[in-house]
């Protein structure tokens, strides 16, 4: 058995700052290291009890020490105390509830966190930072992958385009030519040209498909001219127009019927001719393939203007497949496209949006899985008068 003097003697030479404390709160003893780690005498403690410990602020910290939510026996990491001077100290607490009869005596075992401890936290924390900094890294060059194939895209568009300006030049001249040819050969046969029916068939056939030809070198030469930052009063059913004679032949291969209620013939905004075509020219191409994909009886695509004070609003709506909810809320963004792999960039709508954006406008988009979508281009009549 352990005697009195051996327990006394273990008491005070203890390595853990040890303290009784009865159920209200009054120390019943103390070691040496416990008043050595507080600073306290022992007629402080005994006057105020094991509530000298308690902190007077929380210090953002949820394990400060409280006597009575601390009456438990258990083990209790990193809880903050406080010391004679005021100070904050952060111990390892071990108590243990021992029962006299009625009566409970709590033993209050306070030690240091060693500094083992304090470099393996350290070293969680730094491992996380890195974690962190890592995944950071990882996204930054995933987005910078993407940036490249982007440049590298734009660098073959430009290049592309380019080339279809100079065939458009070099092709215009000898169709000219062609067709010249065809109207004199046309002049000097005169009746002899005819055929059996009256009808100098084959000439006039020749002549038309070179005027065909010439509108599509002429559709190309317009659609590869730079885009400068000149703005200028535009009619808006002229750019509409344009941007249809552009897809005439697709559209017509295709079998798509565009119905035009223009009921505002003169409205009439302030902007870059070039960009806005660029904003319909997308809007036409999706149009185009949502209804490919549909594959539909209907197959049509609706422009309408309405004038809105301060604005125009050009609704182009189309008989395709349209979109869930997923897809308009992500239809903006960049790169995103709901087609196959090498059949769309995904830039379309975002380059739209980002031309109206500086200038004010917006646009928005109503679809439904089978209905078909419509998009609204809300442009302002001039951008310079509003806030």
């Amino acid at each position: 058995m352990l005697s009195e003097v051996s327990f006394k003697k273990y008491f005070e030479e203890s390595l853990d700052a040890l303290c009784f404390v009865l159920d209200s709160g009054a120390i019943e003893a103390v070691n040496q290291k416990f008043l050595s780690l507080t600073d306290y005498t022992l007629k402080v403690l005994k006057k105020n009890g094991i509530c000298s410990l308690e902190p007077n602020e929380k210090n953002g910290r949820k394990n400060y020490f409280k006597f009575n939510d601390f009456k438990k026996t258990g083990r209790y990491d990193d809880v903050i105390i406080r010391d004679q001077n005021g100070s904050s100290l952060t111990v390892d607490l071990a108590v243990k509830e021992v029962h006299f009869g009625k009566n409970s005596i709590f033993c209050f075992s306070f030690r240091e966190p060693s500094p083992q401890k304090d470099i393996s936290e350290e070293l969680q924390k730094k491992h996380l930072e890195l974690k962190r900094a890592y995944a950071e890294v990882e996204k930054k060059n995933y987005e910078l992958q993407i940036l490249q194939q982007t440049l590298v895209q734009a660098g073959k568009m430009a290049a592309l385009g380019e080339l279809a300006a100079g065939l458009a030049h070099e092709l215009n001249q000898p169709l000219q030519g062609v067709r010249g040819y065809a109207q004199e050969l046309q002049s000097v046969l005169g009746e002899k040209s005819k055929t059996e029916k009256g009808e100098d068939f084959f000439l006039k056939e020749i002549i038309s498909n070179v005027d065909k030809m010439a509108k599509i070198i002429q559709q190309l030469r317009i659609f590869t001219r730079k885009s400068t930052e000149n703005f200028e009063w535009v009619l808006i059913t002229d750019v509409i127009e344009e941007v249809l004679k552009l897809f005439s032949l697709k559209l017509e291969a295709k079998k798509i019927n565009t119905i035009k209620n223009f009921s505002f013939l003169d409205l009439k905004v302030f902007a870059n001719p070039v960009q806005l075509e660029q904003v319909f020219i997308n809007l036409v191409s999706n149009a185009i393939d949502a209804i490919e994909e549909a594959n539909n009886k209907k197959r049509e695509i609706h422009f309408s203007i309405n004038d809105q004070s301060q604005f125009v609003d050009v609704l182009v709506k189309d008989s395709g497949c349209g979109m869930n909810d997923f897809q308009q809320k992500k239809a903006m963004n960049p790169f995103f496209t709901t087609k196959e792999v090498g059949q769309g960039t995904g830039l379309g709508l975002s380059i739209s949006y980002g031309i109206l954006q500086k200038i004010h406008g917006s646009l928005l988009i109503e679809s439904q899985i089978g209905k078909g979508s419509t998009f609204t281009v809300r442009i302002p009549k001039d951008y310079r008068t509003l806030s």
